[in-house]
């Protein structure tokens, strides 16, 4: 894999591979697999209140009551999740 930087916002992603070494200096490398550029295209920052807000988790209430139902389990977002066996 190649990584490469263009410019200050642009990165370029290549995966090359060496089908056949052949004698002397030259060496000829296939373009295989994904090719893709990254771009920043934001570069601010969120204000105090917003980025706050962004990282809250919400409280899990009550940790013994979830215990005592069993496979079911609350996720690092606060979504109620449980196992189902067959």
């Amino acid at each position: 894999m190649v990584f490469t930087a263009m410019d200050d916002t642009t990165i370029q992603v290549r995966h090359y591979e060496v089908p056949k070494i052949s004698e002397g200096d030259k060496v000829d490398f296939k373009e295989i697999g994904p090719r893709f550029d990254f771009k920043m295209r934001r570069a601010q920052i969120a204000s105090n209140d917003l980025f706050k807000l962004a990282c809250k988790k919400p409280k899990i209430a009550n940790v013994e009551k979830k215990k005592a139902n069993k496979n079911v389990y609350t996720n690092e977002i606060g979504e109620k999740r449980g196992k189902v066996y067959i």
